[in-house]
């Protein structure tokens, strides 16, 4: 068996991992934790791009107002 040990929060039940087991028998809890951190990711660069793009048409707003192309 591939040995290794555990530390950390279960991403399912929050209980707390302190423990050796076999690699392959920890990959679905790995897996788990790795989609949830996909997906946190993927919020935060979604959240960020809808940032960027208000202040960017403000930018355009004021850029252009500036140019004399709005009232």
């Amino acid at each position: 068996m591939f040995w290794v040990q555990i530390m950390g929060k279960h991403p399912q039940t929050g209980e707390q991992l302190n423990m050796p087991d076999c690699a392959i028998r920890w990959l679905p809890i790995l897996m788990i934790e790795n989609t949830k951190s996909s997906i946190e990711t993927g919020a935060a660069v979604e959240s960020f791009r809808n940032e960027m793009v208000k202040s960017n048409n403000v930018a355009l707003a004021l850029q252009a107002k500036a140019q004399g192309l709005l009232k």
